[in-house]
């Protein structure tokens, strides 16, 4: 059961369309709390890794040619300093998915750690 909770946290970020609520009360259910509460933070903080990683990749295929260069300069000029804010909202709020958020915040030039910051305390905040 501990395997399937982990892979399971670890896939959410990356293709699992499953609220992560559901997820974590099911956790809870099986293993425990205080066992779904660190396989739980210790995988999502893996998910959003590799997807931040693979978003990364595919994100600078696309950012190659001069007019998405215009479009992502004017969408950081857009969000400025609030956009570990708005990260922030949309990961709480979910009218996007998590793996559009990995892209987007690859597109906004927020770096790994912090993006993963912000994962921890938004799953401390779910948990």
């Amino acid at each position: 059961m501990w395997c399937v909770y982990f892979l399971t946290c670890v896939l959410l970020p990356i293709c699992v369309p499953v609220p992560e609520t559901a997820v974590v009360l099911w956790g809870t259910g099986q293993i425990g709390s205080l066992g779904a509460f660190f396989l739980g933070v210790t995988g999502s903080v893996l998910g959003l890794a590799i997807m931040y990683s693979l978003s990364s990749l595919i994100a600078n295929r696309i950012s190659r040619g001069k007019k998405e260069q215009r479009q992502l300069a004017w969408l950081r000029q857009l969000t400025g300093r609030y956009r570990f804010w708005i990260l922030g909202i949309l990961l709480i709020v979910p009218l996007v998915s998590d793996e559009i958020l990995c892209a987007g915040s690859v597109f906004l030039k927020i770096s790994l750690p912090q993006f993963l910051k912000i994962g921890i305390i938004l799953f401390l905040t779910v948990v």
